[in-house]
């Protein structure tokens, strides 16, 4: 939907209204209470008729307001404002629904048996298994992994002060695909302060400004945000493997994406079992 422009109205705005009224009762606030949080901003009246559907057409601003007081869940709001029309928010995820969303996919990274790691719409890496160090050559339990910890994935692919650009081995194949997968998961959140202070230091990275620039949005709604990237790395003491990147986005809160290094090939299989020996996998 553009932005600016008011939704439609569909007949389904009696599920926003008692999904609210629901919300509310659940954080134990009376209206008046409401109307205090808000320091006056909602008054009780006004909140009331929305939560009975008298008015069926609340701004989003005082929408986002009330969902604000109540203190709601990132997928709570996302009900209720799409039930009324609007977007889902695009703000960044709090802290505490980053640990929420490394908790819930701590068993996919744990019992995968090839890379996998854990971003979210800011492209920030945020957990990861213990293959995805072995990519670097790295021990898993090396403490100077932590430098990557919130690191962005164009950092990663761009960045020369990180050693992983130079171990890409086919970046004419790798980089256009993984910016066509990446501008296509960021289409919803532009015009958002952190989307901007994003895009502007990737402008400063070498080779990313050219790239990005050649990936209209047009061309990337035409062929959608799930394309699988090919991968091939040097890993050091290893040499070369293929993987296929894929990502899924967390069905609670969409702004998670779950990407895994799928193994390609004899070589890359064999190697990822290896490492799958090494973890002691075989003895579980």
């Amino acid at each position: 939907m553009p932005r600016g422009r008011r939704p439609q109205v569909h007949g389904i705005q009696t599920v926003g209204a008692t999904v609210l009224r629901q919300l509310r009762e659940r954080a134990g606030l009376t209206l008046l209470e409401v109307e205090a949080v808000t320091e006056g901003q909602i008054g009780a009246a006004h909140l009331q008729r929305i939560e009975s559907g008298k008015t069926k057409l609340p701004d989003r601003g005082t929408l986002v307001t009330i969902l604000a007081a109540l203190g709601t869940s990132y997928p709570n709001q996302r009900v209720v404002l799409e039930n009324f029309g609007y977007k889902a928010p695009t703000g960044l995820p709090t802290e505490a629904e980053i640990a929420a969303a490394r908790a819930l996919c701590e068993t996919e990274l744990a019992t995968a048996t090839w890379p996998v790691y854990l971003s979210d719409c800011a492209l920030r890496l945020l957990a990861w298994n213990r293959y995805v160090p072995r990519l670097l050559g790295r021990d898993p339990d090396d403490p100077a992994l932590e430098r990557f910890l919130n690191c962005t994935i164009l950092d990663l692919a761009f960045n020369p002060d990180f050693e992983t650009p130079f171990l890409i081995d086919n970046p004419d194949e790798f980089l256009p695909a993984l910016l066509r997968l990446v501008k296509g998961n960021l289409l919803p959140f532009q015009g958002e302060a952190w989307y901007d202070t994003l895009i502007s230091r990737g402008m400063a990275l070498p080779g990313f400004a050219k790239l990005w620039n050649t990936i209209s949005d047009e061309m990337v709604e035409k062929v959608g945000a799930h394309i699988n990237v090919p991968m091939r790395i040097d890993v050091p003491q290893v040499g070369l493997l293929s993987f296929v990147l894929a990502g899924s986005n967390l069905v609670h809160d969409p702004r998670f994406v779950v990407v895994h290094y799928t193994p390609f090939g004899v070589i890359t299989l064999r190697q990822c079992a290896l490492w799958a020996e090494a973890e002691g996998v075989w003895q579980r």
